[in-house]
Protein backbone atom coordinates (compact mmCIF):
# COMPACT_ATOMS: atom_id res chain seq x y z
CA UNK A 1 0.00 0.00 0.00
CA UNK A 2 3.08 2.51 0.63
CA UNK A 3 6.13 3.07 -1.42
CA UNK A 4 9.25 5.13 -0.09
CA UNK A 5 11.84 6.36 -2.56
CA UNK A 6 15.18 8.37 -2.62
CA UNK A 7 17.69 9.10 -5.35
CA UNK A 8 20.71 11.12 -5.30
CA UNK A 9 22.53 13.11 -8.75
CA UNK A 10 25.14 15.19 -10.17
CA UNK A 11 24.95 17.38 -12.69
CA UNK A 12 27.93 19.58 -14.15
CA UNK A 13 27.56 22.23 -16.75
CA UNK A 14 30.17 23.89 -18.35
CA UNK A 15 28.69 27.07 -19.50
CA UNK A 16 25.80 28.38 -17.55
CA UNK A 17 24.12 31.25 -19.30
CA UNK A 18 20.51 32.69 -19.67
CA UNK A 19 18.18 31.73 -21.98
CA UNK A 20 17.49 33.24 -24.60
CA UNK A 21 20.43 35.40 -25.64
CA UNK A 22 21.32 38.72 -23.75
CA UNK A 23 24.90 39.79 -22.63
CA UNK A 24 23.26 42.38 -20.35
CA UNK A 25 21.56 40.16 -18.33
CA UNK A 26 24.22 37.71 -18.12
CA UNK A 27 26.49 40.11 -16.92
CA UNK A 28 24.37 41.38 -14.80
CA UNK A 29 23.76 37.93 -12.62
CA UNK A 30 27.30 37.09 -13.29
CA UNK A 31 27.02 34.03 -14.67
CA UNK A 32 27.98 34.24 -18.17
CA UNK A 33 30.50 31.23 -19.59
CA UNK A 34 30.87 29.76 -15.93
CA UNK A 35 30.75 26.54 -15.36
CA UNK A 36 28.96 24.88 -12.41
CA UNK A 37 28.24 21.51 -10.86
CA UNK A 38 25.22 20.48 -8.10
CA UNK A 39 24.46 17.78 -6.46
CA UNK A 40 20.59 17.14 -6.30
CA UNK A 41 18.43 15.02 -3.41
CA UNK A 42 15.14 13.80 -3.75
CA UNK A 43 13.12 11.63 -1.32
CA UNK A 44 9.86 11.07 -1.18
CA UNK A 45 6.77 8.46 -1.21
CA UNK A 46 3.28 7.49 -2.34
CA UNK A 47 0.29 5.59 -0.40
CA UNK A 48 -2.23 3.63 -2.21
CA UNK A 49 -5.67 5.38 -1.18
CA UNK A 50 -8.22 2.85 -2.83
CA UNK A 51 -6.84 -0.02 -4.39
CA UNK A 52 -8.81 -2.64 -6.70
CA UNK A 53 -7.91 -5.26 -9.16
CA UNK A 54 -6.89 -3.32 -11.73
CA UNK A 55 -6.88 0.31 -10.39
CA UNK A 56 -4.90 2.24 -8.33
CA UNK A 57 -5.75 5.85 -6.29
CA UNK A 58 -2.61 7.15 -4.78
CA UNK A 59 -1.38 10.18 -2.96
CA UNK A 60 2.58 11.06 -2.53
CA UNK A 61 4.99 13.86 -1.72
CA UNK A 62 8.62 14.66 -2.83
CA UNK A 63 10.60 16.61 -1.53
CA UNK A 64 14.31 17.84 -3.67
CA UNK A 65 16.58 19.89 -2.68
CA UNK A 66 19.85 20.93 -5.04
CA UNK A 67 22.89 22.50 -3.77
CA UNK A 68 25.66 24.27 -6.59
CA UNK A 69 29.03 24.61 -6.21
CA UNK A 70 30.02 28.03 -7.21
CA UNK A 71 26.38 29.57 -8.04
CA UNK A 72 25.10 29.15 -4.71
CA UNK A 73 22.20 31.88 -4.80
CA UNK A 74 20.60 28.64 -7.16
CA UNK A 75 20.29 26.02 -4.53
CA UNK A 76 16.46 25.27 -4.90
CA UNK A 77 14.28 23.52 -2.59
CA UNK A 78 11.02 21.51 -4.11
CA UNK A 79 8.11 20.60 -2.13
CA UNK A 80 5.35 18.42 -4.20
CA UNK A 81 2.10 16.77 -3.07
CA UNK A 82 1.02 15.16 -5.71
CA UNK A 83 -2.60 12.56 -6.62
CA UNK A 84 -2.49 9.96 -9.63
CA UNK A 85 -5.06 7.32 -10.92
CA UNK A 86 -3.72 3.81 -12.65
CA UNK A 87 -5.13 1.62 -14.32
CA UNK A 88 -4.43 -1.41 -16.91
CA UNK A 89 -6.27 -3.19 -19.21
CA UNK A 90 -4.72 -6.39 -20.85
CA UNK A 91 -1.44 -4.97 -22.35
CA UNK A 92 -2.60 -1.16 -22.00
CA UNK A 93 -1.94 0.56 -18.87
CA UNK A 94 -3.00 4.27 -18.10
CA UNK A 95 -2.44 6.95 -15.87
CA UNK A 96 -3.39 10.39 -14.84
CA UNK A 97 -1.07 12.55 -12.46
CA UNK A 98 -2.31 15.61 -10.89
CA UNK A 99 0.62 17.83 -8.99
CA UNK A 100 1.40 21.00 -7.36
CA UNK A 101 5.06 22.02 -6.48
CA UNK A 102 5.96 24.96 -4.49
CA UNK A 103 10.34 26.42 -4.83
CA UNK A 104 12.12 27.80 -2.81
CA UNK A 105 15.03 29.89 -4.27
CA UNK A 106 17.88 29.48 -0.81
CA UNK A 107 15.72 30.83 2.00
CA UNK A 108 13.45 32.98 -0.38
CA UNK A 109 9.77 31.81 -1.50
CA UNK A 110 10.22 31.45 -5.19
CA UNK A 111 7.75 29.39 -7.73
CA UNK A 112 4.53 27.98 -7.46
CA UNK A 113 3.38 25.99 -10.45
CA UNK A 114 0.47 22.88 -11.01
CA UNK A 115 0.73 20.49 -13.61
CA UNK A 116 -1.40 17.59 -15.20
CA UNK A 117 -0.01 14.90 -17.13
CA UNK A 118 -1.94 11.86 -18.74
CA UNK A 119 0.17 9.16 -19.90
CA UNK A 120 -0.42 5.77 -21.42
CA UNK A 121 2.19 2.67 -21.80
CA UNK A 122 1.66 -0.68 -24.06
CA UNK A 123 3.64 -3.47 -22.97
CA UNK A 124 4.78 -6.16 -25.03
CA UNK A 125 6.60 -9.44 -24.67
CA UNK A 126 9.86 -7.52 -25.66
CA UNK A 127 9.48 -4.17 -25.87
CA UNK A 128 7.45 -1.54 -24.18
CA UNK A 129 6.34 1.90 -25.52
CA UNK A 130 5.58 5.22 -22.82
CA UNK A 131 3.29 8.13 -24.29
CA UNK A 132 2.63 11.36 -22.22
CA UNK A 133 1.49 14.54 -22.33
CA UNK A 134 1.98 17.27 -19.57
CA UNK A 135 0.58 21.02 -19.28
CA UNK A 136 2.44 23.20 -16.75
CA UNK A 137 1.39 26.18 -15.11
CA UNK A 138 3.99 28.58 -13.97
CA UNK A 139 3.24 31.57 -11.30
CA UNK A 140 6.78 32.61 -9.96
CA UNK A 141 6.53 34.73 -6.54
CA UNK A 142 9.12 36.84 -6.90
CA UNK A 143 8.24 39.91 -8.45
CA UNK A 144 11.35 40.28 -10.40
CA UNK A 145 10.47 37.04 -11.95
CA UNK A 146 6.96 37.24 -13.44
CA UNK A 147 8.58 37.77 -17.11
CA UNK A 148 8.62 33.98 -16.83
CA UNK A 149 4.92 33.10 -15.54
CA UNK A 150 3.96 31.23 -18.62
CA UNK A 151 2.29 27.88 -19.82
CA UNK A 152 4.50 24.67 -20.74
CA UNK A 153 2.79 22.61 -23.12
CA UNK A 154 5.11 18.69 -23.58
CA UNK A 155 4.67 15.42 -25.28
CA UNK A 156 6.57 12.98 -26.22
CA UNK A 157 7.16 9.06 -26.43
CA UNK A 158 9.93 6.91 -25.82
CA UNK A 159 10.16 3.02 -27.14
CA UNK A 160 12.07 0.43 -24.82
CA UNK A 161 13.98 -2.46 -26.41
CA UNK A 162 14.43 -5.51 -23.86
CA UNK A 163 17.57 -7.33 -23.71
CA UNK A 164 16.71 -10.40 -22.31
CA UNK A 165 14.24 -8.96 -19.59
CA UNK A 166 11.90 -5.97 -18.95
CA UNK A 167 14.90 -5.53 -16.21
CA UNK A 168 17.45 -5.05 -18.90
CA UNK A 169 16.91 -2.43 -21.90
CA UNK A 170 17.82 -0.04 -24.61
CA UNK A 171 15.21 3.04 -24.77
CA UNK A 172 14.85 5.82 -27.55
CA UNK A 173 12.99 8.95 -27.34
CA UNK A 174 11.32 12.23 -28.90
CA UNK A 175 10.35 15.01 -26.79
CA UNK A 176 8.32 18.38 -27.74
CA UNK A 177 7.53 21.11 -25.50
CA UNK A 178 5.82 24.60 -25.89
CA UNK A 179 6.81 27.68 -24.21
CA UNK A 180 3.74 29.83 -23.96
CA UNK A 181 4.35 33.67 -21.90
CA UNK A 182 0.94 34.85 -19.90
CA UNK A 183 2.09 38.23 -18.93
CA UNK A 184 0.91 40.53 -21.92
CA UNK A 185 2.58 43.58 -20.90
CA UNK A 186 4.87 45.41 -23.10
CA UNK A 187 7.15 46.28 -20.35
CA UNK A 188 8.21 42.97 -19.22
CA UNK A 189 8.90 41.61 -22.76
CA UNK A 190 7.77 38.42 -21.84
CA UNK A 191 7.64 36.80 -25.44
CA UNK A 192 11.22 36.79 -25.41
CA UNK A 193 10.70 33.65 -23.30
CA UNK A 194 8.80 32.35 -25.74
CA UNK A 195 10.31 28.73 -27.13
CA UNK A 196 9.38 25.33 -28.97
CA UNK A 197 11.86 22.84 -28.04
CA UNK A 198 12.27 19.18 -29.53
CA UNK A 199 14.65 16.72 -27.78
CA UNK A 200 15.48 13.30 -28.90
CA UNK A 201 17.12 11.22 -26.64
CA UNK A 202 18.47 7.49 -25.51
CA UNK A 203 19.87 5.17 -22.91
CA UNK A 204 20.29 1.78 -21.79
CA UNK A 205 19.21 0.67 -18.13
CA UNK A 206 20.59 -2.30 -16.21
CA UNK A 207 18.95 -3.78 -12.57
CA UNK A 208 21.42 -5.70 -10.38
CA UNK A 209 20.05 -7.96 -7.38
CA UNK A 210 18.68 -6.27 -4.28
CA UNK A 211 16.52 -3.82 -6.84
CA UNK A 212 19.16 -1.71 -7.43
CA UNK A 213 18.77 0.06 -10.78
CA UNK A 214 21.46 2.09 -12.89
CA UNK A 215 20.39 4.07 -16.31
CA UNK A 216 23.07 6.17 -18.36
CA UNK A 217 21.07 8.52 -20.67
CA UNK A 218 22.18 10.97 -23.49
CA UNK A 219 19.85 13.49 -24.74
CA UNK A 220 20.31 16.34 -27.26
CA UNK A 221 18.11 19.30 -27.11
CA UNK A 222 17.38 22.39 -29.30
CA UNK A 223 15.19 25.49 -28.47
CA UNK A 224 14.29 27.70 -30.89
CA UNK A 225 13.33 31.20 -29.55
CA UNK A 226 11.26 33.37 -31.83
CA UNK A 227 13.11 36.81 -30.73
Amino acid sequence: AYQLYGTAGFQYDTNVVLAPSNDVIKQAAGISRQSDGRFTLNAGGTYALWRRKQTQLSVGYDFFQSLHFRLTEFNLQDHGPNVQLVSAYGPFQFGLLGRYDYYMLGTNNFLQEGSALPWITVVGDRDRMEVFYRMRRRDFIQRSFWVRDAFNHSTGVRQFFYLDSPDHYVCLGYRFDREDPINARPSLNADQFAYDGHEVNGGVGWTFPAAVTAEATYAYRHENYAR
